[in-house]
């Protein structure tokens, strides 16, 4: 039986919650449109669409539209802002996956003999895992790439978990790198021992408040000279490895190409790289501080 939930709706409240437990910063995705003031955009001159859409007005002033290097001048300028003023040192990297569980209830699953009881299980995505798996081997350190999957199908049970605030203590977080070779991972509990199949392995669960705050509490520095290198290089790594070949690289190159008369404005450009890198591959980035 899968979820009763959407992985969206997951992905939201335990992102709320992450950012009350730990320190972590989300760079892409609600502060641009924000600032920017819309959810959705457009360009275009033609006026039959403006008409359509009730441009008051429509035809007595033309409409120009703003092109996409002022926005990307004007973001560059904001964003340098924001980022020179962060106070403290950015650390690590953190990509998260989130994962929807199905719940096996009968014997006849194909991973009963090993839990002999109720337990949750995910698809292993090959393309995706086998993306994360360059990504660790390239980038390093830097990174850390996880699963996140609640221990719960039931929507109210996920509602009921984000009122408490207890959404991360109910769900089990997994290293990309230890799933490799896998195609599902099976769990019964949250933050216990999960089974990767098909060949059975054992892996442990992270305890991702613990590991987030573990680089907080690190006097250790990124090695890059400030906050807003460390976005870029980090950036220009995750361009690289998603173009080399994998399932993605096609329509990540699209994306990039639509926007490669910004490539100037460094770090707005290094955002638009991650938002693209998230709509094509549905990894969500963090950073920890």
């Amino acid at each position: 039986m899968t979820a009763t939930f959407e992985e969206k709706t997951y992905e939201n409240y335990f992102n709320i919650e992450l950012a009350s437990r730990s320190k972590v910063v989300y760079p892409i995705g609600q502060a641009q449109e924000g600032f920017l003031g819309f959810d959705s955009s457009a360009f275009s001159r033609h006026s039959a669409l403006w008409h359509f859409f009730k441009h008051p007005l429509w035809p007595i002033r033309p409409l120009r539209g703003v092109e996409l290097r002022t926005i990307a001048r004007d973001m560059e300028d904001y964003l340098s802002v924001v980022i020179d003023n962060i106070p403290v040192n950015l650390k690590v990297n953190l990509l998260f996956q989130y994962k929807r569980p199905e719940i096996i209830t009968r014997s006849s699953g194909k991973e009963w003999r090993h839990w002999r009881r109720n337990y949750f299980r995910y698809e292993v995505y090959q393309r995706q895992q086998e993306l994360l798996e360059n990504i660790d081997s390239q980038v390093g350190s830097k990174v850390l790439t996880l699963y996140a999957c609640p221990a719960f199908h039931d929507h109210n049970d996920l509602v009921s978990a984000h009122i408490s605030r207890s959404i991360i203590n109910n769900s089990n977080f997994t290293r990309a790198s230890d799933l490799a070779g896998h195609h599902y991972n099976t769990f019964t509990d949250p933050g216990t021992i999960s089974m990767a199949f098909s060949e059975p392995e054992p892996i442990k669960s992270v305890d991702i408040v613990e590991t987030i705050n573990s680089f907080s509490d690190s006097q250790q520095r990124n090695s890059e000279e400030n906050n807003r290198n460390f976005i870029i290089n980090f950036s220009k790594q995750i361009e690289s490895v998603t173009l080399q070949g994998s399932s993605y690289s096609d329509a990540f190159r699209q994306l990039r190409d639509a926007v490669d008369n910004i490539t100037n404005y460094q770090l707005f450009y290094s955002f638009i790289t991650m938002y693209n890198f998230r709509q094509v591959t549905g990894l969500q980035w963090l950073i920890t501080y």
